[in-house]
């Protein structure tokens, strides 16, 4: 578990650092070492799946649905909501609808957990992107902001640039140049 851990992180490190290709090729190989119906399972199908919808929508909602069948078996509420955010965020992209009550539903599930899922799969955040694309800028604006706090709060710094590029781009949707 402890080197699934790791092998998890370090493929969100090269999504940070060298983008969704080698991102993709790094949760892969985590899953070929971990694998299937290990715990783990679930954040690197999340991960795959975050990482592959940059090239393709479609080859990316096979693994964020088999995440959330996952969760769905034993990942618990947080690993349920995420796993369904995602699922709910690239039906979005590829023009099925978009699910922005449900999304806010997995934010309240999150909300309270005290572990928080790495940023590009976080309801709250997906849910502000959402909002943004709905043209609910001042609520996508206020989402921002909340979570621009909470990271502070919290020393986040990883996720601080992915918070405040959506932030400041609410922002300059809204006028406020």
């Amino acid at each position: 578990p402890t080197r699934a851990q790791a092998l998890a992180l370090r493929a969100w490190a090269v999504t940070a650092l060298e983008g969704s290709g080698p991102a993709a090729r790094c949760f892969r190989s985590a899953l070929d070492e971990v694998g299937a119906g290990s715990p783990s399972e679930i954040e690197l199908m999340q991960g795959l799946a975050w990482s592959t919808h940059q090239t393709d929508v479609r080859l990316a909602e096979p693994f964020a649905r088999r995440a959330l069948a996952l969760a769905e078996l034993g990942g618990g509420d947080e690993q349920t909501a995420v796993s369904q955010t995602l699922v709910d965020f690239l039906c979005a992209l590829g023009g099925k609808g978009i699910s922005i009550d449900a999304v806010a539903r997995a934010v309240e599930v999150v909300q309270s957990s005290s572990r928080r899922p790495q940023i590009m799969c976080r309801p709250d955040w997906l849910h502000g992107m959402l909002l943004m694309w709905e043209d609910r800028l001042p609520e996508g604006l206020q989402r921002f902001e909340t979570m621009r706090a909470d990271a502070i709060a919290r020393g986040d710094e990883q996720s601080l640039p992915f918070i405040l590029f959506n932030l400041a781009r609410a922002q300059l949707l809204l006028g406020s140049w």
